[in-house]
C-alpha cells in the first residue's frame, strides 16, 4: 500500500464464511473467517474479529503502540471468534475504539463479552490489557475519524448485520457480508453501495445452491447471497471492482477458481477474496 495520507486500501486476513476451513484444499483462497485491515493514511480499521484476526494481530504488532478502530458487523462466532486471540489486544501500549449494534438490552461490551464467560473460556474480556473503548451504534448511524467517514446500513441477516461504508479522499470502500438478497434491494443499502471504488461482499453460494437445484437442500433465509446476486448488484449500482466475500466451506480452491472463470465474463472486475492480498483504492 502507498504510504502517509495517500494511502488507502484494504488488506484481508480471513474471507472464509460460517467456520474456518483450513486444509490443502483452501489454501489459495485461505481457510480463516471474516477479518478486513483497512487503512486510510495513518489510521487503521479493522472490520470483523473472525479467526483471521489471529494473524492480523501478529503482524500488527510489529508496529509498536497502536490506534486502531474496530467495527463489528454482527455476533456470530464467525466473526468474533478470532478476538480472544488478537495479540494486540492484551499490549497495554495500544488502544482501541470498538464499534457495533447491541442487542435486546445488551450493549456491544456485554454482548463481546459473551464468547469469553465461564464455561465457553477460560478468561473474561477484561483481561485485555489495551484501552478498549466500546461504542454501541444503530445501523444507519456514521463515525466520523477527521477526515475518514464511516455510514453504514442495515442488512438482511438472521438476528440482524451492519454494513460499513468508509470514505477517504474522494474514494470509497463498502463492506457487505451477511446479507440476503431481497426481490428489491432497500433504498439505504442500495445508496450505501451505489458508485463505491470497491465492494466486499457475501456471496457464499450459486445461484443452484441457494435455491436447493444444486442438490445439497435450499439456503433460502440462510442470510447469505449468491455469486450472480452480486454481480447483479454491481452492475446495477455501478460498482467499480467487486471482491466476493464469505466463501462457503465447501468451496475448495478448484471451486472458486471455476466461479471465477464462469462469472468474469459477466463483470470483468470480479475478485475472489482471498487471505494476504492487498487492494490500493488511491
Amino acid at each position: 500500500m502507498a504510504q502517509g495520507k495517500n494511502r488507502f486500501g484494504v488488506k484481508f486476513w480471513g474471507v472464509r464464511g460460517s467456520l474456518p476451513t483450513p486444509g490443502p484444499s483452501t489454501a489459495k483462497y485461505g481457510g480463516n473467517t471474516a477479518c478486513v485491515e483497512v487503512r486510510c493514511g495513518e489510521k487503521i480499521f479493522i472490520i470483523d474479529m473472525g479467526s483471521g484476526a489471529r494473524p492480523l494481530g501478529v503482524e500488527l504488532a510489529q508496529e509498536g503502540p497502536l490506534h486502531a478502530t474496530i467495527m463489528i458487523s454482527h455476533y456470530h462466532w464467525d466473526h468474533i471468534c478470532g478476538m480472544p486471540f488478537c495479540g494486540i489486544l492484551y499490549d497495554p501500549r495500544n488502544s482501541f475504539d470498538l464499534y457495533g449494534e447491541g442487542r435486546k438490552q445488551a450493549g456491544l461490551k456485554s454482548v463481546l463479552a459473551g464468547q469469553m464467560r465461564y464455561p465457553y473460556f477460560p478468561v473474561g474480556l477484561d483481561v485485555f490489557q489495551a484501552r478498549m473503548s466500546y461504542h454501541t451504534i444503530g445501523a444507519g448511524d456514521e463515525i466520523e475519524r477527521d477526515d475518514v467517514v464511516v455510514r453504514t446500513a442495515p442488512l438482511n441477516h438472521p438476528q440482524s448485520s451492519v454494513a460499513y461504508r468508509i470514505d477517504y479522499r474522494g474514494r470509497s470502500l463498502v463492506y457487505c457480508s451477511d446479507n440476503e438478497h431481497m426481490d428489491e434491494m432497500p433504498d439505504q443499502m442500495a445508496r450505501l453501495i451505489e458508485r463505491c471504488d470497491l465492494l466486499i461482499y457475501d456471496a457464499a453460494y450459486t445461484d443452484d445452491e441457494y435455491t436447493g437445484r444444486a442438490g445439497t437442500g435450499s439456503k433460502v433465509g440462510w442470510g447469505h447471497s449468491t455469486w450472480d446476486e452480486a454481480i447483479r448488484t454491481a452492475r446495477h449500482l455501478r460498482v467499480k471492482r467487486l471482491y466476493i466475500f464469505h466463501h462457503d466451506p465447501m468451496h475448495t480452491d478448484k471451486v472458486i477458481d471455476r466461479l471465477l472463470r464462469d462469472c468474469r465474463p459477466h463483470y470483468q472486475n470480479l475478485h475472489a477474496s482471498r487471505e494476504g492480498i492487498k487492494v490500493n483504492l488511491l
